[in-house]
């Protein structure tokens, strides 16, 4: 019935929340409502290459502000039924950093690609708007319902402007020299990690990493992807 844009989706995510949580509470009390949001409604509504597979960001947009609104709507839930739960939710934060940082298109075009990306949503959680570059919505209900920040972090892109609407006016790349994982999804760049820490700092709340790691069937990278982002 159309997923996160149908605006009656929050209530019905407040529904099943209610559930789980009245099911499992004895067994947990760390809950992540979304697992994302910024990979699903990017994949999905800009990029296009995850379903529902469109291209239209004024879509996305709608899909954010609805899933913004069912997080809180979760954070509240859970918290009427286990007051000493801690409820966040998990961002992928992908670093994206000018191609040429001598060029001021691509300084413009990475923090536009990365406000979009990593910032939209866990922002709104702090000033109850949620913005896009062209648009915003006030959604008040959304303030402070966040009790940590779930972190996850696997590569960088670099961002080239590009003259190309259907893709946002950009291109991107991983950094000459890393390797690249078996299916060329991710490079191997530890140092974003840290950067993605400082990143999340801004949030004021604990910060915990939720996922990090690398898809490689032999297991000849991912020892070392690890450890060095470990380190």
């Amino acid at each position: 019935e159309g997923g996160w844009e149908n605006p009656e989706t929050p209530l019905r995510f407040e529904t099943y929340v209610r559930h789980v949580v009245s099911v499992l509470k004895d067994y947990a009390t760390l809950w992540c409502t979304i697992n994302e949001p910024n990979v699903y409604m990017y994949g999905g509504y800009v990029e296009g290459n995850f379903p529902p597979g469109m291209k239209d960001i004024n879509i996305g947009f709608n899909v954010m502000a609805n899933m913004v609104r069912g997080h809180a709507q979760a954070y509240r839930v859970i918290h009427e039924i286990q007051p000493e739960a801690r409820v966040g939710i998990a961002i992928n934060y992908r670093s994206l950093t000018p191609d040429r940082p001598w060029l001021p298109l691509d300084i413009w075009t990475a923090k536009a690609v990365s406000h979009l990306f990593n910032d939209a949503f866990p922002r709104a959680l702090i000033t109850g708007k949620l913005s896009f570059i062209y648009k915003s919505v006030s959604i008040p209900e959304a303030v402070e319902t966040q009790d940590f920040f779930g972190l996850n972090y696997y590569t960088r892109d670099l961002v080239k402007f590009k003259f190309s609407p259907e893709n946002f006016f950009h291109e991107r790349r991983f950094p000459s020299g890393k390797v690249i994982s078996d299916t060329g999804f991710i490079a191997n760049v530890p140092e974003g990690i840290y950067e993605s820490i400082r990143w999340a700092r801004q949030f004021k709340v604990p910060i915990m990493i939720t996922e990090n790691g690398v898809e490689n069937a032999d297991d000849a990278m991912r020892p070392r992807y690890i450890v060095e982002h470990l380190h």
